[in-house]
């Protein structure tokens, strides 16, 4: 029982609404510029600060409510995503 109220607690947070989409893009982006070599070779750093700050381009809005409606990145993530 316990365990189902941990991660209805978690939910409750926000977790699925904000932390595991910044997760998804942030890995996805991270790997797609570490396999490409975009900013060039050895450049872990870069690649993370970029793929960090994109990911927050992308979900603060949606935190904030700025999308406009039918706009927003998440809520297309999530609808594609299977819950």
């Amino acid at each position: 029982m316990e365990f189902v109220e941990f991660f209805r607690q978690l939910e409750s947070l926000g977790l699925t609404d904000a932390l595991l989409p910044f997760l998804l893009l942030f890995t996805i982006l991270f790997a797609v510029l570490q396999k490409s070599k975009l900013l060039g070779k050895d450049k872990r750093n870069f690649n993370i600060i970029v793929a960090t700050t994109i990911s927050l381009m992308v979900v603060i809005p949606h935190v904030t409510g700025s999308y406009p409606p039918n706009k927003d990145a998440i809520e297309l993530i999530k609808s594609v995503l299977p819950q």
